[in-house]
């Protein structure tokens, strides 16, 4: 991706949102998969062909066909990326985004509990236990702030086509309540809070529903918040283009000390150009 390209994409994704940790990304055009780029991937099912791989500048996955209901031990599986570890608490706010295409995703009700179920989702828990989390379906996406919940109060659903391109999907989300943008227009909102889980302070994208049924293609997908300064590489307490040049005259350098290592991954590299840019007029 040519640098004017990634600046505009950082400065379309940012917003005066006041955001939490974790702080996270992942860019597809780097070539590489998001477990070179810090997430844990997380699969189950072996019995059942899950196809992953890097097609241009996107990540293609396809988990085709879907579940039966009850679901065999062929079809229960998992194909998701994860970041787990930060301490993040919804009531100081985070931010998670992804630019993504659906070529087919299914939204139904999971066939043993009744809730609502997507075929891919980007979803946040913080340390309490809360979720929010936005679902992908071909012609609906989701938003809830609880996983196990039937369509109603706790799921909105918005009329939106989801695979005739690419579109940035983000979600903005402070204490109770969240937003989200599609292309960066308003067109959902949900308030408070619903069920607790017994996993914290996780992050996944992808299809974690168990009943794996989807394929799309991922470009990028972020999570970020006032905590991520480490995008302040010179120190002066503002993201800007200060901090691209200095990562820039310093890329390929050594580790320790690392100087401009925005990622704190040990490497001074694209990934860490990439971090600032998303993060460019982010508070501090």
């Amino acid at each position: 991706m040519k640098l004017s390209m990634i600046i505009a994409t950082g400065l379309m994704m940012c917003s005066s949102f006041a955001h939490a940790q974790p702080c996270a990304n992942y860019d597809a055009s780097l070539g590489t998969f998001p477990e070179d780029q810090g997430w844990a991937y997380e699969t189950t099912g072996d019995t059942v062909v899950i196809t992953t791989e890097i097609r241009g500048d996107a990540l293609y996955q396809n988990s085709m066909p879907g579940h039966t209901c009850p679901p065999s031990a062929t079809n229960a599986r998992i194909a998701a990326w994860q970041i787990s570890g930060d301490s993040f608490e919804f009531i100081d706010g985070i931010v998670f985004a992804t630019e993504l295409k659906i070529i087919e995703s299914e939204i139904n009700q999971n066939c043993s509990l009744g809730y609502a179920r997507a075929g891919v989702a980007f979803t946040a828990i913080d340390v309490n236990g809360n979720v929010f989390w936005i679902g992908f379906g071909e012609e609906t996406v989701l938003l809830s702030n609880s996983t196990i919940a039937p369509v109603g109060p706790a799921v909105k659903e918005i009329d939106f086509t989801t695979t005739d391109g690419f579109h940035v999907y983000r979600v903005e989300v402070s204490g109770s309540s969240a937003l989200l943008f599609i292309d960066n227009v308003l067109l959902g909102a949900i308030n408070g809070l619903g069920n607790t889980v017994g996993s914290t302070n996780r992050v996944w994208i992808g299809d974690g529903t168990v009943f794996a049924n989807s394929e799309f293609e991922i470009r990028s997908f972020h999570v970020v918040g006032p905590n991520c300064c480490t995008a302040d590489v010179n120190g002066d307490s503002v993201i800007d283009v200060n901090d691209i040049t200095y990562v820039l005259f310093r890329l390929g350098s050594t580790c320790p000390p690392c100087d401009g290592d925005a990622n704190e991954d040990g490497a001074v590299d694209v990934n860490d150009l990439t971090f600032v840019l998303f993060r460019l007029g982010d508070p501090c």
